[in-house]
């Protein structure tokens, strides 16, 4: 069976462009698809993923490209705003192991910031139709047609309106399964009926009923996709309920089993104490030693007693960079206890902190504005509870003190 072409299409990619945990998917799902089992699943006559995957990113102000030529083409794109139709260039650029394509339109991202434009449902649209025409101009020069458009957010959405309307019988596009991934189900891209017409659509038009009063991105997007998933089995189960499917919950009930959660994973080439060249020391399960310096240094970077006894427990929600992040940390009477969260997810952890700060001696808390290598919490904490995956911590040699 040949190998299958994986397109993804995303607001954010680390290390480029990044607000939060989408951009480590992004980044990491890119890397690996080509990598799992492939000898395996072409002995059982299953598909493979072909090398390289391709991940369309919009080529913000804030990307500086290293030196070098590349072979960027030109493709055409509906576009309203510009009278019809505009020229997008889309320029190539090698990553850690797939191919991020940026999207080079300065109308719409040579603009501070990711998000929070009003016009952001146009810019992103723009995203999704260039990626598109992309695929179909690499095809025409003899490429492999896409098999799969991996769509992350409501970002990625509006490439299955294109999909599904004005290239339903494209031999390239037309002939393409999407899969949507949702991270956050709270951002929908609601599109109102006055705006329509900038994304080239209008009430009545087969795309968006007469009566509506707009489009709700990700909610079309779901409706849309052959397959939609999220980012853990116990996200996806939570979902489905009224209190946190954000208004989507019976929408991805009606999915059925095309809905899913995956087990986030961990790339141990990047979450290793034995090579990672930016902790305090690297160690091993068979040789354990740097555990403690990396303990003291955690500790001496927060401003507390490095030569305390006690074990240093770390907690993550999950949100852990592949390269940097920002925390915020406690302090545990007997121990040294560190709880991470940008400054926006605190509210999260005052029920945390107000149940410690009932102990005594009182809790110490330390909120850092840390954007370096995340490695050295998960290196210098004993244990690392998470509800998911937590590099370094997790791993058996991590637990060697």
């Amino acid at each position: 069976m040949a190998a299958v072409r994986v397109a993804m299409i995303a607001a954010e990619c680390e290390p480029l462009a990044k607000t939060g945990g989408l951009a480590d998917v992004v980044d990491a799902l890119a890397r690996a698809l080509p990598r799992v089992n492939p000898p395996v699943q072409a002995r059982q006559g299953g598909p493979t993923v072909e090398a390289p995957v391709d991940v369309f990113l919009p080529y913000y102000r804030g990307i500086a490209l290293p030196a070098g030529r590349r072979r960027a083409i030109t493709v055409r794109v509906p576009d309203a705003r510009a009278g019809g139709s505009a020229a997008v260039r889309v320029v190539p650029l090698a990553a850690d192991g797939y191919r991020v394509r940026l999207i080079d339109y300065p109308p719409a991202f040579d603009r501070d910031g990711i998000y929070g434009h009003p016009d952001d449902a146009w810019r992103f649209t723009i995203l999704a139709r260039a990626a598109l025409e992309a695929l179909r101009s690499d095809a025409a020069a003899g490429g492999r047609p896409v098999d799969v458009l991996h769509l992350h957010d409501w970002h990625a959405a509006p490439a299955l309106l294109d999909r599904d309307a004005w290239l339903a019988a494209d031999p390239v596009i037309g002939r393409s399964a999407a899969l949507l991934t949702a991270h956050n189900l709270a951002y929908h891209g609601w599109v109102p009926r006055a705006d329509l017409g900038l994304l080239g659509l209008a009430p009545g038009d087969g795309l968006v009923a007469p009566d509506a009063t707009g489009i709700d991105l990700l909610w079309d997007g779901i409706e849309r996709a052959e397959l939609v998933n999220t980012v853990s089995p116990g996200f996806a189960a939570e979902a489905l309920t009224p209190g946190l499917g954000f208004g989507l919950d019976r929408t991805l009930q009606a999915k059925g089993h095309r809905f899913f959660g995956i087990l986030n994973g961990l790339d141990t080439r990047i979450w290793d104490p034995a090579t990672d060249g930016e902790v305090a020391a690297r160690y091993s399960l068979a040789e354990p030693a740097g555990k403690e310096v990396c303990r003291r240094d955690l500790l001496t970077r927060l401003g507390l007693d490095a030569t305390d006894p006690g074990p240093c427990w770390a907690w993550s929600d999950g949100s852990i960079s592949r390269r940097g992040s920002t925390w915020s940390w406690m302090r545990l009477p007997g121990s040294s206890t560190a709880a991470p969260g940008s400054s926006s997810r605190r509210a999260a952890i005052r029920p945390w902190r107000s149940a410690f700060e009932r102990w005594q001696p009182p809790v110490r808390i330390r909120s850092p504005s840390w954007s370096d290598s995340t490695g050295r919490w998960p290196a210098g904490s004993t244990p690392a509870p998470t509800p998911s995956s937590c590099p370094h911590a997790s791993s058996p040699a991590a637990r060697a003190r």
